[in-house]
């Protein structure tokens, strides 16, 4: 049976072993990344922004939401 070349290249791609990221996070490999050190910054900003909802502090919740998206620590 003929396989398309287009179908064996996305399988290579699927044996990949590491992940995206910055670029200066080349070796970065899945395994290595301290996941409940992201967990507990993820908890961390969820109290914070469920603080600040409560309190009705909205341009707070809208920078908490920002900080979560865009910073390093509660991304992998």
């Amino acid at each position: 049976m003929l396989v398309p070349s287009n179908i064996t290249n996305r399988r290579d791609k699927l044996d990949t072993v590491e992940v995206n990221g910055p670029q200066g996070a080349a070796g970065l490999v899945w395994g290595a990344v301290d996941w409940r050190a992201h967990e507990q910054n993820v908890a961390r900003l969820r109290r914070r922004i469920f603080q600040a909802t409560r309190n009705r502090d909205w341009a707070q919740v809208r920078s908490l939401q920002k900080l979560m998206l865009v910073h390093g620590r509660t991304r992998c």
